[in-house]
């Protein structure tokens, strides 16, 4: 038995698997609340269970490699009997920095046209965690140029205090789905884009 809802992370094994913080929002929203409700309990019950503090960990945390990520790991764990960790950077631990400085970006950005196809095999629409990754602004599927804001409401999306799916404005609530432009479009490949793929290739491939 496990303490909550199974949400299984999607795209395990293939450069599309999803990051961490996209698979919180899914198990948030399975479950009738925010994500930060959802971690609140998540805190309370493992410090009541085994004594231990688990870090007010921001989104960013979640899918990096630092002693918080491997902390919350752990009490995710506990809570649902599985390890996450193909969903977080946290096989680098030991070769990189361990604050992990300019690993993982300090705001969401999607591919809408994965989002489509997302939506159209009737999937979640979900963050890849390639996506999180500092300097990789491409989808190298779709050849279009990540967006980190809404086109509508221009706001910044934080999934943290709403209960709205990720292909969805946590402001306005719009379908990011739906909107790319001529302008996203990007054929040539950017600076770094394909040693990052095969970072994550090489770890979770």
């Amino acid at each position: 038995m496990t303490r909550f809802f199974v949400v299984e992370p999607i795209g395990l094994g293939t450069l599309s698997v999803e990051c961490m913080s996209s698979l919180l929002q899914r198990i948030a929203v399975a479950h009738g609340v925010t994500r930060h409700q959802f971690l609140t309990y998540l805190r309370d019950w493992w410090r009541k269970e085994h004594h231990r503090h688990l870090p007010r960990c921001e989104e960013l945390r979640w899918d990096g490699y630092s002693k918080n990520v491997e902390i919350g790991l752990a009490a995710l764990r506990d809570a649902f009997g599985l390890d996450f960790s193909s969903c977080t950077l946290i096989a680098l631990k030991e070769a990189c920095a361990a604050n992990g400085i300019g690993s993982i970006k300090h705001y969401r950005s999607w591919c809408p046209a994965c989002f489509r196809d997302d939506l159209a095999a009737q999937g979640p629409t979900y963050d890849r965690l390639l996506w999180r990754i500092q300097g990789y602004e491409r989808c190298s599927i779709h050849k279009h140029k990540l967006i980190s804001i809404c086109p509508y409401c221009s706001c910044t999306q934080r999934s943290d205090t709403t209960r709205a799916e990720l292909h969805e404005c946590s402001n306005c609530y719009q379908n990011l789905a739906l909107h790319d432009t001529r302008s996203t479009y990007s054929r040539a490949p950017m600076f770094g884009e394909a040693q990052l793929e095969r970072l994550v290739g090489d770890l979770h491939v």
